[in-house]
């Protein structure tokens, strides 16, 4: 996945990141786009699930998402001031997965209305409040 995440022009500022917060302010920066883009196409595949091809789609979409969370949680683990004290990347992953996707950035985007800018500034927020070493 490490390899995949460096086809992103903006990759190796996040690893260059000298400290865990800076480089998760990066990553979500980054991210947020991706979701505000995917966001409309992740309702319409998953609305689709019930078609065989379809569940695949979301099935190994769902994966890589997983994967790239988890290669990201680990190169801020590494990092100065990283993960908080006693939580695993195991767990600090599951945190990006329920908290930093498609669905939850258009029901605060499309379901109340709020800009992207704000639905950027809450993921650093909640996701660094959840994550990083105070």
């Amino acid at each position: 996945m490490a390899e995949m995440m460096a086809w992103h022009d903006w990759w190796a500022d996040f690893e260059a990141a000298p400290t865990a917060a800076q480089a998760l302010d990066l990553f979500v920066t980054h991210g947020a786009g991706i979701l505000e883009r995917a966001g409309p196409l992740v309702a319409a595949v998953h609305g689709a699930s019930g078609d065989p091809e379809a569940a695949e789609v979301v099935r190994v979409s769902e994966q890589r998402r997983v994967d790239a969370y988890r290669t990201m949680v680990r190169a801020i683990a590494r990092k100065p001031r990283g993960l908080r004290r006693g939580l695993t990347e195991a767990t600090a992953t599951d945190i990006v997965v329920a908290l930093f996707s498609a669905e939850l950035h258009q029901a605060f985007a499309v379901g109340r209305g709020w800009s992207p800018a704000r639905c950027t500034a809450f993921f650093k927020e909640i996701l660094a409040a959840q994550l990083l070493n105070p």
